[in-house]
């Protein structure tokens, strides 16, 4: 029977993750989760730091439900970019919203307004990249402690996301 359900655990641990980021989002919890971003990030940095000390050898589910955990949150909480909604966790549909937009600046009268969404677009999908292929590298290198390099770029943006958040609160005052 464990067999069965096996493939259904990292579905329940996105879905998992889905919920805890529109909990994030809820009035109620404002005051103790100022901006769901900080949260957001702050689990994930949680998350990854714990999963880069499973050793190489270590069964990969517990570490597959925590990816697809953050994952979740991920997604459902940074989900624009320069005003246009993109997903943060998957680049295919980044990639045909790309192509969509490069087709409209040349053959369709999308204009300069089409040639900056694929320019958004464009470096979306080169991130991508450039994220599969270190992470190929450092994976094939550190092994699970791979995912401490991510650590260091989400640390990164945890400070910017808790400077802008001082900042706002700072001008609000004034």
């Amino acid at each position: 029977m464990e067999r069965v359900f096996r493939p259904f655990a990292p579905i329940l641990a996105f879905l998992s993750g889905v919920a805890v980021a529109q909990v994030f989002g809820l009035s109620r919890f404002r005051q103790w989760i100022p901006k769901a971003q900080i949260a957001t990030v702050s689990l994930e940095i949680l998350a990854l730091l714990i999963g880069g000390w499973f050793p190489k050898d270590f069964a990969g589910t517990p570490l597959v439900l925590g990816i697809s955990f953050v994952a979740a949150l991920q997604s459902s909480t940074f989900h624009k970019a320069a005003g246009f909604i993109y997903n943060s966790t998957v680049t295919t549909a980044n990639l045909r919203t790309f192509g969509e937009a490069i087709f409209q600046g040349v053959f369709a009268s999308g204009g300069i307004a089409a040639f900056e969404k694929a320019r958004t677009f464009g470096a979306i999908c080169l991130a991508f990249l450039a994220g599969a292929v270190l992470g190929g590298l450092c994976t094939a290198a550190l092994d699970n402690r791979a995912l401490w390099i991510v650590d260091v770029l989400l640390v990164v943006v945890w400070i910017r996301l808790f400077v802008a958040l001082r900042v706002s609160r700072q001008q609000a005052i004034s």
